[in-house]
């Protein structure tokens, strides 16, 4: 698992909680690769866990050689984990982190047949799981999971039994770490041990002068405001504060450049991420944090920096897009118990709100103390370890799940939950009409009668939404017919069917070393398009008594894009993102007629000849869809065709 020495609430969390279950009288071994991390990313001495077995993996050596050269992380997490679950006969195998975590512990749990338990953060499922070649193990992993710890959100339209998710679990932000009474950290101390060290830094002794010093501490990238700091630094008018940001290594060196050109040298101390310990300190030592994150492209992501300035009565300069994330946040007010930054990126204002904040230091700490008040949540790590005790106890009395085979496959109440559009329109005909459906289909239908419940589930599901696409007007006369294709577009939005049909979402690139292409770009398999004229659009969104279908129409059409002027009726694009995220967008003919032409059989030259369009219009247009996910420019030629674009037909 993700583990100190590695930086970030990750790793920091399981520490938290790993020492925590010790305490409370449990058995803990930890395998993992955080010893291999990268300087940029790695904690300055990290407090080895004296009650807790740290199992690192053993590093590779000229003995691992092999062709292509890999470091072979999973392999050697997955056999580390196999052998100690064996050695010590352990429950449960819980993962924080699906790469390569996850991916290991469930092969450790297949294996030896002791349940996993699985938590990813948000990089893994909102990033890499959108990777092409990522996406299929990671989907497995979370099929093959016992436990999940989090809410269901997408994930059921995988086949993911809805028991198996726990609820989320919030962070803990512990107080018997984080409080006001923490010792300040010595940040001159600290400065001078990494110059010995070897970091270019001002005087560490200047951090004692008496100066306003403003705190900063996480990973330096382009979403968490370290750049705007800077900036408002810069056009600062009065007196500047010091700097103390704990940030490792992972300042660019671009930035870096910036600081010095800028005249700042003498005013940031980069200084190396410090262990959870040594934090509630480095808080109580500073005026102030700014925590500017903005524009962050994980919308799950809710760090708990803000908490922990609560927890210490430290003052926060937070955006307005972090304090929203926190469930006190309506109780904020600027200048009584935090400062709030509208935009960090108008430097000019932040820039006078540091200059207040260095102005009146009284005011800063007494906005600190009220924001105690604003301190919500995990704050009792024992209350929050005993909840992780109560899932891993409860997985481990279910069992291991390495294979699910279906029993008499998916009852009606699941299709509901997995189908709510279907549900709503059939009502209480809807079991009724799900026998039906499972009597004619069990003759001929595979989706029924697969070993595996997650693609019985999916491939019923989908079977039955176009069952009630074809029979629904017969069974329900007066509801326009178009919202039978609608439930349809939801249903296959919802189902990720691909998964377990080995449909991929975008065909691979053509190898760079000369292997040629295929003629042409080619379109996602994981796309529909549902065009609805001008009668359907005004049946559809005319629709009385049907919340859920309301709901789902108003929300297409306040979908981003649009419709030249001209075109009659509309065209909605259903985008199914590997993750199971969806999007969908409002889209004219042209694009329309590029997407369906994109089926690797011509060129963008054709294309553009095909559409009776500039060929540098169409260029920038399949660059765009290449952008969003939609089309693959350079696929690997192939013989299989991509999925006819239009909604369940």
């Amino acid at each position: 698992m993700k583990f100190p020495p590695t930086q970030g609430g990750v790793a920091v969390r399981a520490a938290l909680l790993a020492r925590a279950l010790v305490r409370r009288g449990h058995e803990v071994h930890v395998v993992t690769n955080a010893f291999e991390v990268a300087d940029t990313y790695r904690i300055a001495g990290a407090a080895s866990a004296t009650s807790v077995t740290v199992v690192p993996l053993t590093p590779p050596t000229t003995a691992m050689r092999h062709i292509p050269q890999t470091d072979a992380t999973v392999s050697r997490l997955a056999g580390a984990a196999a052998r100690v679950i064996r050695a010590h006969d352990c429950e449960v195998v819980y993962s924080n982190y699906l790469e390569p975590c996850g991916v290991a512990a469930h092969l450790a749990s297949l294996w030896t047949g002791v349940p996993h338990v699985l938590r990813s953060a948000g990089t893994d499922r909102n990033r890499l799981m959108n990777h092409g070649d990522l996406q299929t193990t990671y989907k497995e992993a979370l099929l093959g999971a016992t436990a999940i710890v989090a809410a269901p959100g997408p994930l059921p339209g995988l086949g993911v039994d809805r028991s198996r998710f726990t609820g989320a679990v919030q962070p803990v932000v512990p107080t018997e770490l984080f409080h006001p009474g923490a010792a300040p950290l010595d940040l001159a101390a600290l400065a001078a041990g990494a110059a010995a060290g070897g970091a270019d830094l001002p005087d560490p002794a200047r951090l004692s002068d008496g100066t306003p010093v403003i705190g900063y501490y996480g990973k330096a990238n382009a979403r968490t405001g370290l750049r705007h700091l800077v900036e408002a630094m810069a056009l600062m008018s009065g007196p500047r504060p010091y700097v103390a940001a704990l940030v490792g290594g992972s300042v660019p060196a671009e930035l870096r450049a910036r600081i010095d050109a800028l005249g700042l040298t003498d005013r940031f101390w980069l200084l190396p991420f410090v262990p959870v310990e040594r934090v509630p300190g480095y808080l109580r030592a500073c005026t102030a944090v700014a925590l500017l994150e903005h524009d962050f492209p994980i919308r799950q992501h809710i760090p708990t920096k803000l908490r922990e300035c609560f927890a210490t009565g430290t003052a926060a300069i937070a955006t307005r897009e972090l304090i929203r994330k926190e469930s006190t946040g309506d109780r904020a007010e600027h200048r009584r118990n935090l400062y709030v930054v509208p935009d960090p990126t108008d430097h000019a204002g932040l820039a006078d709100l540091l200059g207040r904040v260095c102005a009146d230091p009284a005011e800063a700490a007494r906005v600190g103390a009220a924001g105690r008040d604003l301190l919500d949540g995990e704050t009792d790590l024992d209350a929050w370890a005993d909840r992780y005790a109560g899932i891993f106890q409860d997985a481990a009395r279910r069992g291991g799940r390495s294979t699910d085979p279906a029993a008499d496959g998916p009852a009606p109440e699941e299709l509901r939950l997995l189908l709510p559009l279907t549900a709503e329109l059939l009502g209480d005909g809807f079991d009724e009409e799900f026998t039906r459906f499972e009597q004619e289909e069990r003759t001929r239908s595979a989706a029924l009668r697969h070993p595996s419940a997650a693609r019985a589930l999916v491939g019923t599901a989908a079977a039955f939404a176009r069952h009630v696409q074809e029979r629904g007007p017969a069974l329900r006369p007066g509801v326009p017919a178009v919202l039978w294709r609608i439930q349809a577009a939801a249903a296959w939005l919802g189902l990720d069917l691909g998964h377990h049909l080995g449909t991929p979402y975008l065909p691979p690139p053509a190898p760079r070393d000369g292997g040629a292409p295929a003629p042409g770009p080619v379109r996602s398999g994981q796309l529909r398009l549902l065009r609805l004229d001008a009668a359907e659009l005004a049946a559809a969104v005319s629709v009385e008594g049907l919340p859920r279908v309301r709901e789902a129409v108003d929300t297409w059409l306040a979908a981003p894009g649009g419709t030249p002027d001209g075109e009659d009726g509309l065209c909605l694009l259903l985008q199914r993102l590997p993750n199971l995220e969806t999007r969908v967008y409002r889209i004219g003919r042209a694009v329309e007629s590029c997407l369906r032409l994109a089926d690797g059989s011509a060129d963008a030259a054709t294309l553009a000849d095909r559409l009776g369009a500039r060929p540098e219009a169409v260029a920038r247009l399949l660059a765009e869809l290449a952008d969003r996910g939609l089309v693959q420019p350079d696929a690997a030629p192939s013989p299989v065709p991509p999925a006819d674009p239009d909604v369940l037909l």
